[in-house]
């Protein structure tokens, strides 16, 4: 019986490529995106707090942030809100009749702030589609707060059943 010796072949390994020489793509100004996804909201939140300084008085949550022609732009309020909460030119208080109230009142000063004597203050409510259709029937027609706005673009306008907005801030 013949045995052949096999030869063993050499296996080369293809050359890495150095981490020095790895190629990193440009880095957006982070900054300028910022400023322009939050230009909006920015917005959002200055017209509401305009708003209801003008109203002189408090204002039921559901009509501050309901929109009755986009379930969107009613989550949108609701985030603006948030904001006005947390940096304390807002308050979200019960009134006598049990409703839940939004008041405008005196934003702590800056350097009070600073200094971390103030603490933010912040709420949590949910809504989702189901709740929204359900607010269009509690709330009378032109009752609301916030004017609708003229959408940039229809993305995602189509509602769906299955979306839930919950804000922490």
């Amino acid at each position: 019986m013949d045995v052949e010796a096999k030869m063993k072949t050499r296996v080369s390994m293809k050359r890495k490529r150095s981490l020095m020489e790895v190629e990193h793509p440009e880095d957006l100004n982070s900054a300028a995106a910022t400023e322009e996804k939050s230009t909006e909201t920015d917005e959002n939140i200055a017209t509401m707090f305009e708003i209801l300084k003008t109203r002189k008085k408090p204002e039921k949550v559901e009509n501050v942030i309901m929109n009755r022609n986009s379930f969107a732009q009613t989550v949108e309020n609701l985030f603006a809100l948030s904001f006005l909460v947390k940096e304390g030119r807002a308050e979200v208080k019960v009134d006598g009749d049990g409703n839940h109230v939004v008041q405008l009142r005196n934003a702590p000063h800056t350097n009070v702030v600073e200094s971390g004597v103030v603490q933010y203050k912040h709420f949590v409510f949910r809504i989702d589609y189901k709740d929204w259709k359900t607010m269009k029937d509690f709330v009378t027609a032109g009752d609301e707060v916030m004017p609708h706005r003229t959408p940039a673009a229809n993305i995602g306008s189509a509602p769906h059943d299955g979306i839930d907005a919950t804000v922490f801030w």
